[in-house]
């Protein structure tokens, strides 16, 4: 809703709507998009208006919008793959198919398989697309423990992006191999469209475990979509099925903070520090902390307002802080009063 509004011209919080708005979530979501310059000001950007006419979900959009045309006839497959988990049975066979470390691959080598052994170019409503021999295709998928409906789904979305693109769709689907995985682990580590789960733990710190039917392994950083579910206690779960990005790319797409000065109440005397961090996308890979003895001019007011903070929150241990605690608490008292 939120890109759409954006494409309107509108906010969807200050319009009398015939149904109840999450006005939290709408604003994260303008948030999100404007974070992701895909939004200024209320409007699309150049950006947002070629992600917005893809027909597909935003991130894949933004991937699509992004990668180099090789790439192409892999995305327009997985953005209109649901999850590798819904296309295929419990019991199905993948063998020469897994892309290991990628549902998103795997599930593309399944739709390139089912392509080449039971598809033809074809036309619905003079449009090209992907078509399939019934018996054909059947057999195969009975075999691979494939969902038919969701190989036919999946052509009907590629001819979409397709003709969204302007590109003749393709007769022949190569296979996904290591050089096809390390292309799309750079593209998701340089935009990162998808939620990011670093050893089964999202950047806020709550458990994603990888699904039992992903391909990826249980370390390190995923890209995905997470699926919630309750297990058999009742208890709220997520789990988590994309592709792994390896250590080397989330490195080099990491951002390296400015130090920052910080006051460390952990500490046994309290004291000022210089913090300096490395983050990818909302997780600390890095922190490196230097005690100060002296602060420099330059941050000496950044200085005494964090030693100012520390004494009214009580953190501070000087003897000083003690004899001025009851007074602070009066102070406080008298502004909660204020209203």
């Amino acid at each position: 809703m939120a890109i759409t509004c954006a494409a309107l011209g509108v906010r969807a919080d200050a319009l009398e709507l015939p149904v109840a708005l999450d006005h939290t979530a709408y604003r994260e979501a303008v948030a999100l998009l404007e974070r992701r310059g895909l939004v200024e000001r209320g409007r699309l950007t150049a950006y947002g208006r070629a992600v917005e006419a893809m027909p597909v979900e935003r991130p894949w959009a933004e991937l699509i919008v992004n990668a180099a045309d090789d790439l192409l006839p892999f995305l327009s497959v997985m953005s209109a793959v649901e999850s590798l988990h819904r296309m295929t049975r419990e019991e199905r066979d993948l063998a020469g198919l897994a892309v290991a470390g990628s549902d998103h691959l795997t599930a593309y080598n399944v739709y390139a398989e089912a392509f080449a052994r039971a598809g033809y170019m074809g036309e619905v409503y003079g449009l090209p697309r992907h078509l399939f021999d019934e018996d054909a295709i059947e057999t195969w998928a009975d075999r691979r423990g494939v969902l038919v409906k969701a190989i036919e789904d999946t052509a009907l979305g590629m001819a979409s992006v397709y003709r969204a693109v302007g590109v003749a769709l393709p007769s022949r689907m190569p296979k996904a191999g290591d050089g096809t995985l390390r292309s799309f682990q750079e593209l998701l580590a340089r935009f990162k469209p998808f939620t990011l789960v670093i050893d089964e733990r999202t950047a806020t710190g709550d458990e994603a475990r990888v699904s039992k039917t992903s391909v990826c392994g249980s370390w390190g950083a995923i890209a995905g979509e997470l699926r919630y579910f309750a297990d058999k206690f009742g208890v709220p779960r997520a789990g988590i099925e994309g592709t792994q990005i390896p250590a080397d790319l989330v490195r080099q797409y990491a951002t390296r903070r400015d130090r920052e000065l910080a006051y460390d109440a952990r500490r046994r005397q309290g004291t000022l520090v210089l913090v300096r961090r490395v983050d990818y996308f909302g997780f600390e890979l890095e922190r490196d902390v230097e005690e100060l003895d002296d602060f420099p001019p330059e941050l000496a007011g950044r200085a005494r307002a964090l030693l100012a903070d520390a004494v009214a929150r009580g953190e501070s241990r000087h003897p000083g802080a003690r004899r001025n605690r009851a007074a602070i608490e009066i102070v406080r008292e008298a502004w909660r009063r204020s209203g």
